[in-house]
């Protein structure tokens, strides 16, 4: 790494100091006007007098001088220890950074725009909990509360979004910038998956014994089948009242699409799931389908949705070996299974490894059997946020009014 060396008031650049022995103050702060950070050619070249003609010197003159006064001589600041026009190493630099944190001896924040001392305001405006900004343990954090961590935050660039959140998630990828934000969650969550232990034989069972279909390969086969999801047929509710309404909104509450045959609430559907997933929302759907025997029942659609958040939580599937381990396969399919699902999925729903959690469920009114049920289960208050589509059906209404 590059560090900023203070030799008694000399400030110069120490080229590929060595991580592990140095000691060093790190500075956290707010990227301004790019013309006026101090930027790596600015000390490379040694050329302070134009760094300190920029804004930006503020900063690095800041951080400099607490190092001093605790006896460091060495600094990090990233708008100028590293140089961006070198692709590989602005990739090392951004994977390697959270590390980079960890590591020092001091971390200093510079607010321009913050005039009080107060930590609480951070967590105020960042809504970060105190204790993981006083001393960060990733084991007391779900996955869900770290991507959460993000809702508030704004970045120059937008891929960035994603990248920040490498060194919370423990992983590494290749930086593409111009790839997007969405599609940079997407790569983001992968490289999450991946990482996650394998399940053991008897979860792996009890995971394939749960599976009807998979809903994803529903949704993927359902875009395909009516020419493809176009984001100008479904963009429009993100601005619509209601849906906002509900999505900043208190858990437990319901939002019901509804409309006549052929007006297109199922690609609606498929619309918000797109829009949701790269928040890493702990996400589950289900596609009724009347003329489909595995797609057409209650119980189904709680198997689809149980099974989605286990792909997603790997954790929640003991709430259903609690069970599973006595009755095996039949669990999911003799007289009691809607009972049991019923319970299996509110535990979860209480779980924190679920917390935030959405439910997406289309085509309530092609849900031939346990209609009732199912309406009262989505209705019954709960952790979880619900997305149902359905026809104008009188019998279907009364339970969203």
């Amino acid at each position: 790494m590059h560090l900023l060396h203070n030799d008694n008031g000399k400030l110069t650049l120490a080229k590929n100091v060595n991580e592990s022995t140095a000691a060093y103050a790190i500075l956290s702060h707010t990227w301004g006007d790019d013309a006026q950070e101090v930027l790596f050619e600015d000390m490379a070249q040694d050329n302070l007098d134009r760094a300190k003609s920029k804004a930006g010197f503020e900063k690095v003159q800041f951080c400099v001088e607490r190092a001093k006064e605790a006896g460091l001589s060495y600094s990090w600041i990233d708008t100028c220890c590293i140089n961006k026009a070198d692709a590989v190493e602005l990739n090392r630099s951004i994977n390697s950074m959270f590390r980079w944190y960890r590591h020092a001896k001091r971390c200093y924040v510079y607010l321009s725009d913050v005039s009080v001392s107060s930590r609480e305001l951070v967590y105020e405006i960042t809504t970060i909990p105190m204790d993981a900004l006083s001393s960060y343990e990733k084991s007391r954090f779900s996955d869900a509360q770290r991507f959460n961590w993000i809702n508030s935050r704004d970045t120059k660039e937008e891929e960035d979004i994603a990248y920040c959140l490498l060194g919370l998630f423990d992983v590494s990828m290749p930086l593409v910038y111009g790839e997007g934000k969405d599609k940079a969650i997407r790569r983001l969550q992968k490289e999450i998956e991946e990482k996650l232990p394998p399940l053991n034989p008897r979860d792996k069972d009890c995971v394939r014994d749960l599976r009807l279909l998979d809903p994803r390969d529903d949704k993927t086969r359902i875009q395909e089948t009516k020419g493809g999801l176009f984001q100008d047929a479904y963009r429009w509710i993100l601005e619509n009242n209601s849906f906002r309404q509900w999505r900043s909104g208190p858990q437990g509450r319901v939002l019901w699409i509804r409309g006549d045959p052929g007006k297109g609430k199922t690609m609606l559907l498929c619309g918000i799931i797109d829009e949701l997933e790269p928040s890493n929302t702990c996400l589950s759907y289900f596609f009724c389908q009347a003329t489909n025997e595995q797609l057409n029942h209650a119980t189904a659609v709680l198997r689809g949705l149980i099974y989605m958040l286990v792909l997603q939580r790997p954790a929640l599937i003991s709430h259903i070996r609690r069970k599973y381990d006595d009755a095996g396969k039949r669990l999911f399919e003799e007289i009691n299974a809607w009972q049991a699902l019923c319970k299996i999925l509110t535990d979860m729903l209480a779980d924190e490894q679920a917390a935030n959690a959405v439910l997406l469920v289309d085509a309530l009114d092609e849900c031939t059997s346990g209609l009732p049920e199912l309406l009262q289960f989505i209705c019954k208050p709960s952790g979880a946020k619900w997305v149902v589509s359905s026809r104008n059906w009188p019998n279907i209404e009364q339970w969203n009014s």
